[in-house]
């Protein structure tokens, strides 16, 4: 079990750790020592020390715990994108409806799993007994929010991903278009000749531009549905963190 505790421990688990370890090493050494197999209260020690393993064992076992139901869960939201396109082209206003709710109900999702993470992290706190302002424990408490910002990107990611594929299918000419564009032959343009929705952006932001960066945006805003893990009261994580390249790649595909 003392071996399992040292050779399974991260970088960033044996700091808060520490002690724990430290109080067995020194009951071993002491037992290394002083005692041999004839020693009077030899089974005093051996339950002591057992006692003292198991219990940075088990601190150990619910740390690893806690961050596998973490990262189960941003698996779980990764798992498929936030946006799903209709069989045939739609009107905005009409795909927007539909994709509404699928938000909210994922949006939700989302908000009440970055409760639980706080909650774990809380836990794990509790059962380190360290205090909050300890390096050892903001440091573990920065690698806990980094797996959470790769886990939210990963989220955007399979939503950007997704209408990637889409528009290369369009492309292509595998799938039909996702939005239904009109052509207005009696539009307030020079030419008469208008797209309705246009497709630049538009100042009262109805443009296919327009649509296609509430898209990106819709996506984003999973990194503010809960606070930070290292820094729970005063920010969110930000959204350019999470993905800034997509948002790139995905906005030139529409051009």
């Amino acid at each position: 079990m003392y071996n399992d505790i040292v050779s399974k421990m991260l970088p960033v688990e044996r700091p808060p750790l520490h002690n724990a370890v430290r109080e067995i090493d020194e009951q071993l050494q002491a037992g290394i020592d002083v005692l041999n197999w004839k020693s009077h209260g030899i089974d005093v020690f051996l339950s002591d020390t057992m006692t003292k393993v198991k219990s940075a064992s088990d601190v150990l076992q619910q740390l690893k715990k806690n961050v596998v139901k973490i990262r189960t869960d941003l698996a779980s939201w990764a798992s498929e994108p936030l946006f799903v396109r209709n069989s045939k082209p739609t009107a905005w206003e009409d795909l927007k409806a539909d994709l509404n709710p699928r938000l909210i109900r994922r949006y939700g999702e989302i908000h009440k799993g970055g409760v639980r993470m706080h909650a774990l992290m809380a836990e794990s706190n509790k059962i380190l007994r360290v205090s909050k302002g300890m390096p050892s424990w903001r440091a573990y408490v920065a690698f806990v929010n980094r797996i959470v910002s790769d886990g939210l990107r990963d989220v955007a990611t399979t939503s950007l991903q997704y209408i990637l594929g889409e528009i290369k299918a369009i492309k292509e000419g595998r799938k039909p278009p996702i939005l239904e564009i009109s052509l207005d032959l009696f539009g307030n343009t020079e030419n008469g000749i208008m797209f309705v929705p246009d497709l630049a952006a538009k100042a009262d932001g109805t443009g296919l531009r327009d649509i296609v960066n509430e898209w990106i945006d819709g996506f984003l805003h999973v990194a503010t549905l809960f606070p930070r893990i290292d820094e729970p009261d005063i920010s969110v994580i930000a959204a350019s963190d999470i993905l800034p390249e997509g948002c790139t790649v995905l906005g030139s595909s529409t051009t």
